[in-house]
């Protein structure tokens, strides 16, 4: 099963919704896919994206294996022996929202390999877990549209509220 973190694109209040204040947000028809992959019994919990140059396990010394943790550790999976090989269809570091992509991606493709029920909140706690190692207070924007898709309105104190028959970028 793959697993998917959509991009974004801030629309209105870029900044300003750091702060608390409404901003207008998208996500993309792209993000990052992660597809996990058993290991042999007691191989470590991996993490594999080669466009971005990115091969860890999740005790390394890395910041992608510490948020590789942060999330398995939000959602109380412990260090399954698995491989998450993942795709990126956005570039990092351009504002696109993919750190939240790949975190949502990654909690998606464990929350899978753990056969639970999709949980929205348990997903957005976790990748907010890495988020907050990344960027120190993030909004929760990119987040809440690597989850959700779609089009909305995202206040800190609310969260995203969907533009209906509004469609994503």
């Amino acid at each position: 099963m793959t697993c998917v973190g959509y991009g974004k694109i801030i629309l209105l209040g870029e900044h300003a919704v750091v702060y608390g204040y409404p901003a207008l947000a998208s996500a993309l028809d792209r993000g990052v896919t992660v597809a996990p992959v058993p290991t042999p019994a007691g191989g470590p919990l991996r993490f594999e994206l080669r466009s971005w140059n990115v091969a860890v396990a999740a005790g390394d010394d890395h910041p992608v294996a510490r948020s590789l943790a942060a999330i398995a550790d939000a959602l109380g999976a412990g260090r399954p022996p698995l491989t998450l090989v993942a795709d990126a269809q956005i570039p990092p570091g351009a504002g696109l929202g993919s750190s939240a992509a790949l975190a949502v991606a990654v909690a998606r493709a464990l929350h899978s390999h753990l056969r639970r029920p999709a949980d929205v909140a348990a997903l957005s706690r976790a990748a907010g877990a890495s988020e907050t190692l990344v960027h120190g207070r993030p909004s929760g924007v990119d987040v809440a549209l690597a989850i959700a898709g779609g089009v909305g309105v995202f206040r800190r104190a609310t969260g995203l509220a969907p533009l209906i028959g509004v469609p994503a970028l």
